[in-house]
């Protein structure tokens, strides 16, 4: 495996006005791969400086249940503390909070970072058939991305917007389902995760 370590911090026209995005390490990137993350870095920070996606999270319908309970799930050997559940229905404004503070774990709290642990892997089938694209690891918080369906996805904007939904699982939110249709049938709707993603993918 190769290891590769890359800050990365887009700081935006106005100091301090909108969040910024830092990633603290890459593994397994390949040339191409780094290529692609730095355009999808940049089509990030944009959505991330627009005023029109901020509004969007403070209108939107959230329809599951918005509570931060991934990091209850941890083992004895996770790189984080292991959290009580967070039992907390959270509301958009907090939602809004969580992610224009940055308040991850990964680097200092609330410091207006998006902090990134990124990985490139290829995941096999799933028995039922269906396409793993990412996942994010409870324990040590790195996201893991399909090289082919997005890192390099021909389609402008889907890795940033896939990282996007990513980092609400680094924030502790939790899918009621992985399936999104069966996701949306038991939740009524999208999840915190999902509707983000949707969300960011109206301004790329």
């Amino acid at each position: 495996m190769r290891l590769f370590f890359l800050i990365v911090a887009f700081s935006c026209t106005k100091l301090f006005a909108y969040p910024s995005v830092h990633v603290d390490t890459l593994i397994d990137f390949s040339h191409q791969d780094s290529l692609s993350l730095k355009k999808e870095l940049i089509i990030m920070q944009r959505i991330l400086s627009n005023d029109q996606f901020w509004s969007a999270i403070l209108e939107t319908d959230f329809y599951c249940t918005n509570q931060r309970i991934l990091h209850a799930y941890r083992n004895r050997k996770s790189e984080y503390p292991k959290k009580r559940k967070d039992r907390h229905n959270y509301s958009n404004q907090e939602i809004y909070d969580l992610l224009w503070f940055g308040d991850d774990e990964i680097g200092s709290p609330k410091d207006g970072v998006l902090n990134f642990k990124l990985q490139v892997k290829i995941f096999e089938p799933n028995k039922n058939g269906t396409v793993t694209h990412g996942s994010t690891n409870r324990n040590t918080l790195i996201i893991s991305s399909s090289p082919t369906t997005r890192i390099n996805s021909p389609k402008q904007g889907v890795y940033a917007c896939h990282l996007i939904h990513e980092y609400m699982h680094v924030l502790g939110f939790k899918h009621k389902h992985n399936t999104p249709s069966k996701n949306e049938k038991k939740c009524g709707g999208v999840d915190v995760p999902l509707r983000i993603q949707q969300l960011a993918k109206k301004f790329v």
